[in-house]
């Protein structure tokens, strides 16, 4: 195991490192000059073409929405093709690292859309960073991401720290009890879990509550010995950061136990649905908080178009982000470039990123969008469901 992971280390350092070679020599021009008949291209770095991500798949999904819609760039009249170059990282950061450190060194894309998880967007944004390259994140919400200082990064779902504030409320409010067991994944997508876990201790004791135990879990987590664990501390409610299996687990570890029953609370539509997939029994009464678009006649258009285009509805909302992303980059670039008499397209990079940074009053599918200057776009709603008799019933909205 200390093998794998030295000779991993050195791989991504290699990576790195040759990115960062090819950067200076190839992505150093800032101007982006499109001859006549060449098409605009844009990279999307998307997670999830397989389904069962669902945050991931509903994002290539909307995507697929917009460029169908919207298959070129309109200027003055003419039209210039959109070409989409897709990758998907899979959620891992080190794929992420590699796609994007290709897409960095190419000289030719105006902007990337993507990733969805956060640990994938922690990985990929140096690059973006390094050639100029503006990102937008459908739902890569970890708050770390927006306080490092990248001027390319940018999200167009709601920071989680605006989530969490609205669990640690719910938790605060629904009556169950203020000492809070604190569970997170610390192997899988760890920007994203531990980012809210962090987030949560922080918001549950700005509001009187006490964390009686915070604790990280792998694969090789004993649940039966953490059982004793919780039994000692006497929790009264469980926020679990986590992946649904591990949640799953959590559930049988408590089963027939005095702890069996308490409220849980999970973060995002997909894990709770998969935790009812794993073990509907169990996961009756469970709470999950998730980010959700603002009603409205267009994303009822939209959703209804997802319906009729791909037969599925996606429980998922990120599809309307990723959508909003696509032609947020057109309308920008259509905004700052410079069309020649020839035909020649150029586009100033920096130009195009100071644009979408500032970004005010956009009118998208998920909501309107005002982006900070760190690159926070989008305050949505966050609602909370819980389980009753295996259907989701939505108990609150929070838009605040």
């Amino acid at each position: 195991m200390a093998h794998h992971q030295t000779t991993r280390r050195f791989v991504t350092l290699l990576l790195a490192l040759l990115a960062m070679l090819v950067l200076t020599n190839r992505a150093s021009a800032q101007e982006l000059v499109i001859p006549p008949g060449e098409p605009l291209r844009v990279g999307v770095l998307l997670d999830g073409v397989d389904p069962t991500f669902e945050s991931g798949h509903a994002s290539w999904l909307g995507l697929a929405l917009a460029v169908e819609e919207r298959p070129a760039l309109q200027i003055d009249g003419r039209n210039i093709d959109v070409d989409v170059l897709a990758s998907d990282s899979a959620c891992d950061a080190q794929a992420a690292a590699a796609i994007a450190a290709r897409f960095a060194a190419r000289g030719d894309l105006l902007a990337i859309i993507g990733p969805n998880c956060s640990s994938a967007c922690q990985a990929a944004a140096p690059f973006f960073e390094e050639a100029t390259l503006t990102s937008l994140s459908p739902s890569c919400t970890a708050p770390t991401l927006t306080e490092q200082g990248y001027a390319s990064f940018h999200r167009l779902a709601s920071n989680d720290r605006l989530l969490t504030e609205r669990a640690a409320r719910f938790l605060m409010e629904n009556g169950a009890g203020d000492l809070i067991a604190l569970l997170y994944s610390s192997d899988a997508n760890p920007v994203f879990y531990q980012g809210l876990a962090a987030q949560m201790t922080a918001e549950i004791a700005a509001r009187g509550g006490e964390i009686v135990s915070l604790i990280a879990l792998t694969a090789a987590t004993p649940f039966e010995m953490l059982r004793t664990a919780l039994e000692t501390v006497a929790p009264q409610q469980l926020f679990c950061a986590c992946e649904p299996e591990a949640a799953a687990a959590l559930l049988a570890a408590l089963a027939d136990s005095p702890l069996e029953g308490l409220p849980l609370m999970g973060a995002e539509l997909s894990w709770i649905d998969a935790l009812q997939d794993l073990t509907p029994d169990a996961a009756e009464g469970t709470y999950v908080i998730s980010g959700a678009a603002a009603p409205s006649a267009a994303l009822a258009a939209l959703e209804a178009r997802l319906t009729e285009r791909f037969g599925q509805a996606l429980i998922e909302p990120y599809f309307s982000n990723a959508y909003d992303a696509y032609q947020l980059v057109l309308d920008t670039a259509a905004a700052v470039a410079i069309l020649e008499e020839d035909g020649t397209l150029r586009i100033d990079r920096r130009a195009f990123r100071a644009a979408i940074r500032a970004t005010q009053g956009y009118v998208g599918v998920s909501g309107t969008y005002h982006c900070d200057a760190k690159g926070d776009c989008l305050r949505s709603p966050s609602n909370i469901y819980q389980v009753q008799d295996g259907e989701l019933i939505l108990l609150h909205t929070y838009d605040d």
